[in-house]
């Protein structure tokens, strides 16, 4: 039997989310994003709303591109912006694992520093060390590295 995991997060910003699962495999077309929450289509007619929508047909038809843990998607994977701002993973737990998830907000960790940094134009690069994704920042018009973190999947 299939049904949702809610799972809460600390993503608050739905485009470093897109982003997110975009380097997860699932491209932005494909990808919804609503200021008002829509329904998503659960299981055995489960009903949930979510912001951050990806149709289970989608899945479906991409499974080996999203790494999808089960031969068949149940459910929209949705994500519903909670009172305080942060957004609640709604993920069918036939589908998607809570390791999933995390991967997933780490990506969301790495995107959203990018956009902070762009935001307020300081230089940086990405580079991958021991699989992880690491992000190099330089403070405007100095000569050093001011800050450097890997950001881990565990």
């Amino acid at each position: 039997m299939s049904h949702y995991l809610d799972l809460k997060t600390t993503i608050t910003d739905a485009e470093a989310l897109a982003r997110a699962l975009t380097r997860m495999g699932i491209p932005r077309s494909a990808i919804q994003i609503h200021n008002k929450a829509v329904d998503m289509d659960g299981w055995n007619g489960q009903q949930r709303k979510a912001n951050v929508l990806v149709k289970k047909q989608w899945i479906h038809d991409h499974q080996q591109q999203c790494d999808m843990k089960a031969g068949y998607a149940y459910s929209d994977m949705g994500f519903i912006q909670e009172a305080d701002g942060s957004y609640k993973a709604l993920v069918d737990d036939h589908n998607f694992s809570p390791a999933w998830v995390q991967k997933m907000s780490t990506y969301y960790n790495v995107e959203k520093t990018k956009i902070e940094l762009d935001a307020k134009k300081i230089t940086y690069s990405e580079s991958t060390e021991k699989g992880l994704p690491v992000i190099t920042a330089k403070i405007p018009n100095r000569n050093k590295v001011v800050n450097k973190a890997m950001i881990s999947f565990n």
